[in-house]
């Protein structure tokens, strides 16, 4: 005997079959899209979150650390300021004329000033004038031949901003203005110097 099935009743079943087909569709496409956001966060922030990481520290006297700014004037009277010097590799050497490994080295840092050009890597000596005798930096500056920049900290602002507590004390700055290397004592050869800014060459 068969079995009539009324029309109405095959109407609501295909309708209700081809709702449910729709729903389990966008469900599975909602799905994919999660999991394919996912995905893509999980690849691409890394790469976001180490652009730059250097540029959001605060200026500080330390390795890996942007250096704090500074302006100060030379013994010939031209002022330098460290943010426009961005572009070159920056050594700052704290140095004083009563400290003996200061006047050691002070030979070494102008060897090596002279192999290098100075759109590519400039050598800052800044004397702490506010410890030190400037009549008797000068005297022992041009008894040594010394012709790179050498700068005046007459406030010893700029010492206190680097915290230099001893000397000598050098910071080796990259071109993008980041320290990579704080060098305290010394004396420093002239090999050493130059494999550190061939380092800061290579960033």
């Amino acid at each position: 005997m068969k079995t009539i099935v009324p029309l109405t009743c095959l109407l609501i079943t295909s309708t209700l079959s081809t709702n449910m087909h729709k729903t389990i569709s966008l469900r599975l496409g909602f799905l994919i899209v999660i999991i394919l956001a996912g995905l893509a966060w999980v690849i691409y922030s890394p790469r976001l979150a180490v652009v730059d990481v250097a540029a959001t520290k605060i200026a500080a006297p330390l390795r890996g650390y942007p250096a704090p700014d500074f302006q100060l004037q030379d013994i010939n009277g031209f002022h330098y300021t460290l943010s426009d010097l961005q572009g070159r590799v920056v050594v700052i050497n704290f140095w004083a004329s009563w400290c003996t490994p200061c006047k050691i080295e002070m030979p070494a840092f102008q060897e090596a000033a002279n192999e290098y050009d100075i759109e590519d890597v400039i050598i800052l000596g800044v004397n702490v004038s506010n410890q030190d005798d400037i009549n008797n930096a000068i005297s022992f500056l041009e008894d040594q031949q010394i012709t790179f920049p050498i700068l005046l900290d007459q406030t010893g602002s700029v010492s206190n901003i680097y915290d230099v507590y001893s000397m000598p004390t050098t910071f080796f700055v990259d071109a993008e203005g980041i320290i990579r290397k704080v060098m305290i004592g010394g004396p420093i050869s002239k090999a050493a110097i130059k494999s550190e800014i061939s380092q800061l060459m290579d960033y």
